[in-house]
């Protein structure tokens, strides 16, 4: 096929034209000698192919902003190891912006914040993409809005936010993200809050993610009002892996949400594991080994710390191992329900697993009993009109007149 070649000294980009294709074009920036190549080569393609198919291929590390407003299939990636750009100045807009696009690309490029800028905004766009892209020093991470639709890491490679004062993810306005594919990693880490979504967002998480060291303790996952699906066993690709750890609540499902997870699953060493409150739903376990252990509480008397269920809101626990918490194994509260299936509750600095304030656990029957034994108050206890019914044979030391054995 017949390639030409068009450079422009003032753009600092060379574009290469397709013949016979008057929408399709390549550019290439040299960040070495024309920091803001990358805003001028989208300017180009904004006047003359906004339809694209177009890409930016970015060499070395641009200083500017990539503002993507009304584009269709638009490509920028780096062009060689530790390609990339940077803010250049102390505003915390977002790197790359991108409104009322379609099929925005953004890979192999690292996102410096430069102390305070965001890493990628989109607003009313789909088919977003970021893959291989490390977002960094800034604000926030990757915010989706306004009845979005971004995918992260979507091609079995790795996604890192790190040193972000806000968040790593955050979705809103109706807006979808797609977190992961079969052999991808996402790690969050060093960020205000890890995925936070609300207004009316979906989640759906696949391959292997992690959470950690969340600053001025913030949510590993926080699920505020909305729904959030993350993968089940065999969902959208099959299953990764999930760990929170280092946040103040691991896993905050609240507001009429739901929480579906039944991949591997490690919560530890937060000072609140898993809390299921305010008329919301949780699924977890089943597919993998559930991990909820060494989470230190710290808050109602001491009392949440592993697994806190309340305020009207159900879970349903299925093969989860919960030890080492300093306060309740499982904790269920104001008219609450908690489904426990063959489950490990052992070892906690407090009782295995309460329910109170008209709540009820039910300890699953035709499945293999729950073991909840080992722990430092009692292993079973209900107070204050708290029940609990199903098979009790494996749990030890019990405080629950009103349990009710199912035949």
């Amino acid at each position: 096929m017949h390639l030409s070649k068009a450079c422009s000294l003032s753009l600092g980009a060379c574009a290469i034209l397709v013949a016979g294709t008057a929408t399709a074009a390549d550019y290439y920036v040299d960040c070495s000698t024309t920091p803001d190549g990358v805003t001028a080569a989208i300017g180009t393609i904004s006047s003359t192919l906004p339809n694209g198919p177009n890409r930016i291929f970015v060499q070395g590390n641009c200083s500017g902003r990539a503002v993507i407003l009304g584009l269709r299939n638009l490509t920028i990636q780096g062009d060689g190891p530790g390609s990339g750009i940077k803010s250049p100045d102390q505003n915390s807009a977002a790197i790359v912006n991108i409104a009322d696009s379609f099929n925005i690309k953004i890979w192999n490029l690292t996102l410096d914040g430069n102390g305070y800028a965001g890493g990628i905004g989109v607003n009313g766009s789909q088919q977003v993409e970021v893959n291989n892209v490390t977002i960094q020093n800034g604000d926030a991470g990757v915010l989706c809005n306004n009845n979005s639709y971004c995918k992260i890491s979507p091609m079995g490679g790795m996604v890192t936010i790190s040193h972000m004062a806000r968040y790593g993810i955050a979705a809103s306005g109706n807006s979808i993200v797609d977190i992961g594919n079969t052999g991808s990693t996402l790690a969050i880490e060093d960020t205000g809050g890890g995925i936070v979504l609300g207004g009316g967002s979906r989640a759906y998480m696949t391959g292997s993610w992690s959470i950690l060291d969340m600053r001025t303790d913030g949510s590993g996952v926080l699920a505020d009002g909305i729904n959030l699906f993350a993968s089940e066993l065999g969902f959208r690709g099959g299953c990764g892996s999930g760990t929170v750890s280092g946040a103040k609540v691991a896993i905050n499902v609240s507001d009429n949400s739901t929480f579906t997870y039944g991949c591997p699953l490690t919560i530890e060493n937060n000072k609140q594991g898993l809390t299921v409150r305010h008329s919301s739903v949780a699924h977890i376990g089943g597919g993998g080994t559930t991990a909820i252990r060494n989470n230190s509480g710290g808050t109602e008397a001491q009392k949440w710390g592993g697994v806190v269920v309340t305020d009207g809101s159900a879970m349903t626990l299925t093969a989860a191992q919960i030890s080492g918490n300093q306060t309740a194994g499982v904790y269920v509260r104001n008219n609450a329900m908690a489904t426990l299936i063959s489950n490990t509750i052992t070892g906690n600095n407090g009782d295995g697993v309460l329910t109170t304030q008209r709540s009820a656990v039910w300890l699953m029957e035709n499945a293999p009993a729950n073991t909840i034994s080992g722990n430092t108050g009692k292993d079973l206890v209900c107070t204050v009109q708290g029940t609990a019914f199903g098979n009790a044979s494996g749990a030890g030391k019990t405080a629950c007149p009103q349990f009710e054995k199912i035949p």
